[in-house]
């Protein structure tokens, strides 16, 4: 059986199992919720933590159902810890549930830094004419540092601006606005919108003698919306238009000679996914299953040297991963991720995630979280159903976040041999 219907026949079971424990939760005590309180949250972000919780004041929840709505507060982009209890009501039998949330500061930073070493296999020529393969190991870094601010505006609304720089690549800066508890329901509606410096600019010999043809190259758009199926479920949609450069000449009809031409030309991109997630936490997650499966279509500009023409290319993925407890302070994440390219290159990830709590509970909800992290992944790759290679990783790292925001240090060692 071919990797990529396994994977869709596990995404089938998972979410089977998925529903049936949901089920279960009407055998467990229930409690009537009289009202619904926030602490820890600002004015603005108290509307969007009890929509996303999925609670409504006046109806009955099981403990699982409150801790689940807890999972869902902790997933927000702004949310770093988050628990419940709840309070004596009017009356006998009622309650108010109190959510307590631990809220990123307004400002908050990001930085991640990355060393992989690769052992890598080539042809070596040798005297007599004959290639010999061999392996040789390469080190390259990778460091990335991100820092913005977010406003919370209105009752459910949320502005956020990142500038963003990575090592060998062209600084970003994006600013974005969410509209939390569309129509009274956990449905949100993301605009953004991303400023990418210089991306069409060429050498024209000297250093830093660079050009950009077009300010339009530096701009793209997204839509991003997602509307919840249930409690865990829900589809995520989005559309992005960027304009790319392309480069191509043309003949001159009256000399016969060669223009060169420069254009910017739209690319369109457009993902649809389904989303299944009962995580307790984006970051650093203990227990629950995430499915994703869902497909990519992107219109994009192509050129040669005398040619211009478009091609539209589809994507299909699905990934599927359950992280659950070892010790208190000690978690295994374990997944798999299918992917299929315009039906010339598919890959299949599987790996592993290992985390273990260094601080405990009571000194990471006085300074912040951190965590050592075991990786290690096996990841196979063909083009046109021909095996190409495989690949293997393994990588450690430290990782802390708190309310002004996580930095990473990660070391990775990759081998992949040829076939």
């Amino acid at each position: 059986m071919r990797p990529y219907l396994i994977l869709l026949l596990s995404l089938f079971l998972a979410a089977l199992r998925a529903s049936a424990q949901d089920t279960t939760a009407s055998a467990e005590p229930q409690f009537l919720i009289e009202s619904i309180t926030v602490e820890g949250g600002s004015r603005g972000s108290e509307r969007i933590v009890v929509s996303e919780s999925g609670l409504k004041a006046g109806q009955t929840y099981a403990e699982g159902e409150l801790r689940a709505a807890t999972s869902r507060i902790q997933r927000l982009p702004f949310v770093i810890a988050t628990d419940f209890r709840l309070a004596k009501g009017s009356s006998f039998g009622r309650y108010i549930l109190v959510i307590a949330i631990q809220q990123m500061k307004p400002v908050f930073l990001q930085a991640e830094s990355t060393t992989l070493w690769s052992l890598d296999q080539h042809y070596e020529p040798q005297p007599g004419g004959d290639l010999v393969i061999e392996e040789r190991l390469n080190q390259m870094r990778s460091n990335r540092l991100a820092a913005g601010a977010r406003q919370f505006i209105g009752p459910a609304g949320m502005l956020t601006f990142a500038a963003e720089r990575v090592e060998h690549r062209n600084d970003r800066y994006t600013l974005s606005y969410s509209q939390y508890d569309l129509f009274g329901t956990r449905a949100s509606i993301t605009a953004l919108v991303s400023y990418l410096e210089e991306p069409g600019a060429r050498g024209r010999g000297a250093p830093g003698d660079r050009y950009d043809w077009h300010f339009r190259d530096n701009l793209t758009y997204e839509l991003i919306g997602v509307v919840p199926l249930g409690r865990n479920d829900s589809l995520r949609a989005s559309w992005q238009r960027s304009d790319r450069p392309v480069s191509y000449f043309t003949v001159v009809p009256e000399t016969g000679a060669l223009q060169h031409n420069l254009r910017s030309l739209p690319e369109i991109r457009k993902e649809l996914f389904w989303i299944h997630d009962t995580t307790n936490d984006p970051l650093f997650p203990t227990r629950g299953m995430r499915i994703t499966a869902g497909a990519t279509r992107s219109d994009s500009p192509t050129f040669s040297f005398v040619n211009l023409g478009r091609v539209k290319m589809d994507e299909l993925k699905a990934t599927i991963e359950q992280s659950f407890p070892l010790t208190q302070r000690q978690a295994l994440t374990t997944g798999a991720e299918g992917l299929d390219f315009d039906r010339m290159v598919r890959k299949y990830d599987l790996y592993a995630r290992y985390s273990f709590d260094l601080w405990g509970r009571d000194r990471t909800v006085k300074n912040g979280d951190l965590r050592l992290e075991l990786s290690a992944d096996r990841i196979f790759t063909s083009i046109r159903e021909e095996p190409f290679f495989a690949d293997s990783t393994v990588g450690v790292g430290l990782v802390f976040r708190n309310e002004w925001g996580v930095l990473r240090l990660t070391g990775k060692y990759n081998a992949w041999r040829m076939r």
